[in-house]
């Protein structure tokens, strides 16, 4: 199952994406600080991370910061900041997506599916250590979320992935 680290410190949005993101097939971890943010990377190891730029007296920036001098794991800042200075500053810090809140579900969801999706087919250690269930023509990787059949990938959404697996397994 894909993990995701939701580093949130706001008790609705916890709340929301706390049910949402399981709902779509994901493990969540929820953390709100930056000692346990760095400590959730290496115990937890998750496949995206999202993060609150405002995180009462830290910065998301300066957690991405830090972040990034051990991992190159996927992460997408979910801030009020929209401005399109805050924007760019967060992409070029290192986020692979910025969305502004609020935003909706359903594009949360498609963006998270997109990043994983280029985060596998760009990071070696995915598609080398990923279980892979093929079934004749059909592979399914449950760590990419990617199906193929007879070599074409499918776009599944979360949910008919994790029906997918479940009836494969």
């Amino acid at each position: 199952m894909t993990a995701i680290l939701l580093v949130e410190d706001d008790a609705e949005m916890v709340s929301l994406l706390g049910r949402f993101l399981p709902e779509e097939g994901y493990e969540v971890r929820v953390v709100g600080d930056m000692a346990s943010t760095l400590r959730a990377v290496s115990e937890f190891e998750p496949d995206l991370i999202l993060l609150d730029i405002v995180l009462g007296s830290e910065d998301g920036r300066d957690i991405l910061r830090e972040i990034r001098e051990v991992s190159d794991v996927p992460a997408i800042f979910l801030t009020g900041r929209g401005l399109e200075s805050d924007r760019i500053a967060g992409l070029k810090l290192g986020a692979d997506d910025y969305i502004v809140k609020p935003f909706s579900l359903g594009e949360l969801a498609a963006r998270i599916e997109s990043v994983l999706r280029r985060a596998g087919a760009n990071n070696p250690q995915h598609s080398i250590d990923a279980p892979n269930m093929k079934f004749g023509s059909l592979e399914i990787n449950e760590q990419t979320h990617e199906v193929r059949l007879d070599g074409t990938l499918l776009e599944l959404t979360a949910k008919e992935f994790s029906l997918l697996a479940f009836l494969a397994a």
